[in-house]
């Protein structure tokens, strides 16, 4: 959880590389999304396998961002920011969401 003495850092998901560990607001467009057995890819800036950041959207949240963009469809072309921790899996960027209010 981030003091709110401090101001969240808004990035762009393209610099993400250069935040690895640190808590962000990263913000970019979302290209592509694909569920998976436990959630949801948000794919930005570029498809898969070249994004620049992917956010994991788990099964607790994945009903919230849905509900509140209207649709996965709906994110597609549109500029979102994700809110966490900027971890590498697998040679990419990733920012895991378990709180639906942390895409807007």
């Amino acid at each position: 959880m981030v003091n709110s003495a401090y101001s969240l850092e808004r990035i762009q998901a393209k610099d993400t590389h250069v935040h690895v560990g640190s808590y962000v607001e990263a913000c970019g467009v979302v290209v592509s999304t694909k569920y998976f057995k436990k959630g949801v890819y948000l794919n930005f800036d570029k498809p898969y396998p070249n994004q620049t950041l992917v956010a994991v959207v788990w099964d607790d949240a994945a009903p919230g961002v849905i509900k509140s963009f209207g649709g996965l469809s709906n994110l597609h072309g549109k500029n979102v920011c994700v809110e966490g921790v900027v971890t590498v899996y697998k040679n990419n960027m990733q920012i895991s969401v378990n709180d639906p209010s942390k895409v807007r």
